[in-house]
């Protein structure tokens, strides 16, 4: 907790008059005093912070123009006028590791008092929900990391999600009563899995304080964290400034989204019958009036042929249970569903998510089982686009002495509802909107001295990769324009593997947008983690984390801290030329020597004529080159590598275990 200290100015004024209108009069008077005349810091000013090492610190805040605002901080005082805009900002000298310390703020009237500042390196972690993505969600991947998290040295401050049309000066914390919270088990399980990891490596490796400035946001796209200066250079987006920068137009469509969502919502329940009998009589014969299917589960309704459906589609199982399981605590394990589910054993509702990334683990009180048959029933709603239930994780009823029974097979299902997709109005979320998350969350930290960021998102702009091949580097030097502390390292992570693999050479938007990727490493400063072997085909937020933060560790200490002899990336596309019936592609960060990781000829190497007819080729090192080559091709002009939304089974990889990033010879500039 941040310790405020405010003199009371008017303590010693005894007022003894009894009419309550005298009372508020001078109460209102001595508030607008006491108020005019206090210092304010932004809320990540606080408690248990971490600053910068090494570098001019600046530590700045509110008060009233022409006071004078103190810092006395390692026996020493900083000092300086608060401006006509109410501001001020004093610099704190250049710091080597170390610390507690205490740093005392004062103004004319009050002082604030942090305590347990820690001086190290403070780290911005950006993005979308990949790096949003909490320990929390991933503690039964990782619970000896986290019942083993204990340190005082990583430090972590969550913004809290905001968006604004204008630029903001102050944030919150995510995490209620508090600002900065240490690295120990209670704690770090509201850290970014990414992050955690990524600091613990880096702690681990130069004894230094991490902290880690969490300013990210699911499902958002790159132009949301852009500033609306910077994107005077996209004119296709002028049209949406425009409109959105009118209030009223702000307040339709937030309520519009809101309204349409809930009406949508309702509308569905109103009309589901098997809904009603479901909670009223789980064994009614009307609810069987529903002519029912087959599917395995884990599995898409896609698979299955049933696509782009939009409202209620049930599912049902019926399972036996024993007497040797009654009596007990069990454990439903259903995965990832898309979007929202409700589900029910024998009609009695025992869980509800509302949201695909939330993995469904619902606890079964043991009177609601009963010896025999027992239904598991599932009503799963989806709002619009890809719907069913992920696979990836088993689906299984646990019990408390270790028994489970598998749901990993065949159930019955049914779409009872096909409906219009809710009308979310003509801009589906605020938050997405350009700049919106610049000003709303961005501007308010930029200027806190760091020592670089590290950045996982492209998932919501992976339609749009050829944007993304300027519209990300223009983000890069927006950021490292404004904070004003020259060119900072930059680490960002590489989509990765996602969705069904395909057993021909394909297009691939998110192979684009991994190319759009590669192709900002021109700007100096920055570094990409490759992680096309690290997701899961059917979950778009691949449960290794460890291995990311891992990647993202080794280019901070080739391209942060300069470490020498760092192999900090998977082999990349230099250059290509054709010779006879083969193209010779060469390599860099090639490491010790290009290998097959897994000891099998080279694989997901694609070759193509001037007619651009991709067939898979062979492929062989040579060298740092690889030679590729398909008897079918006699002229070849273009080769493609790992050129797939899942590229499973992309074996060229460093001798140090780093994966080629995919690439194409034919990008179309």
């Amino acid at each position: 907790m941040r310790a405020i200290v405010i003199s009371n100015a008017f303590g010693n004024r005894k007022n003894k008059l009894m009419k309550l209108v005298s009372i508020l009069l001078v109460s209102l008077l001595l508030f607008g005093k006491q108020a005019s005349a206090t210092i304010t810091v932004p809320h990540f000013f606080a408690d248990s912070m971490v600053l910068q090492r090494d570098q001019k610190v600046p530590v700045w805040g509110w008060g009233e123009m022409g006071e004078v605002v103190k810092i006395n901080f390692n026996h020493k005082e900083y000092s300086e006028k608060v401006g006509a805009d109410k501001k001020w900002k004093v610099y704190l000298p250049a710091t080597k590791v170390g610390g507690p310390y205490d740093l005392i703020i004062k103004g004319k009237e009050n002082q604030i008092v942090l305590k347990e500042v820690l001086f190290g390196d403070v780290w911005v972690c950006g993005g979308q929900s990949n790096m949003e993505f909490y320990m929390r969600e991933v503690k039964d991947k990782y619970a000896s990391e986290i019942a083993n998290s204990t340190n005082s040295n990583i430090r972590l401050f969550d913004v809290k999600h905001n968006f604004s049309f204008i630029p903001l000066d102050t944030c919150t914390s995510k995490i209620n009563g508090s600002a900065w919270v240490t690295a120990y088990p209670g704690n770090v399980e509201n850290f970014s899995a990414v992050a955690y990891f990524f600091a613990r490596e880096i702690n681990a490796k130069y004894h230094i304080p991490i902290g880690l400035l969490n300013c990210n946001w699911g499902g958002t796209p790159a132009e949301a964290w852009i500033s609306e200066e910077t994107l005077k250079d996209f004119p296709n987006y002028a049209e949406t400034f425009k409109y959105i920068s009118n209030p009223d137009n702000q307040k339709l469509e937030k309520e519009k989204v809101g309204d349409r969502l809930k009406e949508w919502v309702k509308g569905l329940a109103d009309n589901d019958v098997f809904y009603k009998y479901n909670k009223q009589n789980w064994q009614s014969s009307e609810a069987d009036t529903i002519v029912w299917k087959k599917i395995t589960l884990p599995q898409l309704l896609d698979d299955v042929g049933v696509n782009n459906f939009t409202g209620v589609v049930w599912f049902k199982k019926e399972i036996q249970i024993n007497k040797d399981l009654l009596n007990q605590k069990a454990t439903l394990h259903l995965g990832n569903i898309d979007d929202i589910d409700s589900t029910f054993i024998n009609g009695k509702l025992v869980g509800y998510t509302n949201y695909t990334a939330k993995e469904r683990v619902y606890n079964i009180p043991a009177s609601l089982l009963k010896e025999g048959a027992n239904i598991i029933s599932v009503r799963m709603v989806n709002i619009d686009k890809t719907s069913g239930f992920v696979k990836g994780k088993p689906l299984d009823l646990s019990f408390a002495n270790g028994i489970s029974i598998p749901l990993n097979n065949e159930w019955n299902y049914a779409p009872t509802q096909f409906v219009k997709p809710v009308d979310k109005g003509k801009y589906d979320k605020l938050n997405i909107m350009p700049s919106a998350l610049y000003d709303g969350m961005l501007h308010s930290i930029i200027g806190y001295g760091i020592k670089g960021v590290i950045w996982y998102q492209g998932e919501s702009n992976s339609d749009r990769a050829k944007e993304y091949r300027t519209l990300f580097p223009t983000l890069i030097t927006n950021w490292q324009k404004d904070w004003n502390q020259g060119v900072f390292p930059f680490l960002f992570v590489q989509l990765a593997n996602y969705m069904k693999p395909t057993n021909e050479p394909t297009e691939s938007n998110w192979a684009a947008l991994r190319e759009a990727q590669r192709l900002t490493l021109s700007l100096p400063n920055t570094g990409m983690a490759i992680i096309h072997d690290l997701g899961e085909a059917y979950n778009i937020h691949p449960k290794n984390k460890k291995d990311v933060g891992f990647r993202l560790s080794l280019l901070a200490k080739k391209i942060a801290y300069v470490e020498s002899g760092i192999v900090s990336s998977g082999p990349l596309y230099d250059t290509s030329n054709t010779v006879g019936n083969k193209i010779i592609v060469q390599f860099k960060e090639c490491g010790s020597g290009l290998v097959a990781n897994d000891g099998r000829p080279l694989k997901y190497f694609a070759i193509a004529g001037a007619d651009k007819k991709f067939v898979w080729a062979n492929a062989v090192i040579k060298g740092n080159s690889v030679e590729v080559w398909s008897d079918k091709i006699e002229h070849p002009v273009a080769v493609r590598y790992a050129w797939s939304d899942n590229p499973v089974g992309a074996n060229l990889y460093n001798k140090e275990g780093l994966p080629a990033s995919s690439f194409r010879t034919d990008i179309d500039y």
